[in-house]
């Protein structure tokens, strides 16, 4: 089976492009955006999604952050200008206030069908951006 670049994929296209549009949160870089487009499916994914994207095992010593924790940190300082411990709750505020996984989303869908579900889905990513860029803009200024 032929092994294809994450870039060069359609997760990774995707991931690249919707990029921007996180930056003014302080995470517009490949593996946040990845990381939530797999949270849409589940959100319990995210970090596991992480530890795929930057390719790091699990630690040895479970008190420690290991590999993860170290390419998490240096990706949020880059990702935000130096501001990471904003960059990476304002990440976590967009986690929790985004869209609910797929599941809830087909639920909703069967008990008000697709117009409202569509409008909830927008509403909430919305919603969770300006929330991340305020936690970012306000956490990078203190």
């Amino acid at each position: 089976m032929g092994q294809v670049p994450v870039a060069d994929s359609l997760y990774g296209r995707a991931a690249s492009g919707i990029a921007p549009v996180l930056a003014p949160a302080g995470f517009g870089n490949d593996h946040a955006a990845a990381a939530l487009i797999t949270g849409f499916v589940a959100k319990e994914v995210v970090v596991g999604s992480f530890a795929q994207s930057y390719a790091v095992a699990k630690p040895a010593d479970a008190a420690r952050a290991g590999g993860l924790g170290e390419q998490l940190r240096v990706s949020f300082d880059e990702s935000s200008g130096g501001h990471g411990g904003a960059a990476a709750l304002a990440f976590m505020v967009f986690v929790l206030a985004y869209t609910p996984c797929v599941a809830t989303l087909a639920e909703q869908r069967r008990m008000f069908g697709w117009r409202p579900t569509a409008s909830a889905v927008l509403a909430q990513l919305a919603g969770a951006w300006v929330l991340a860029v305020l936690v970012f803009q306000v956490g990078a200024r203190l």
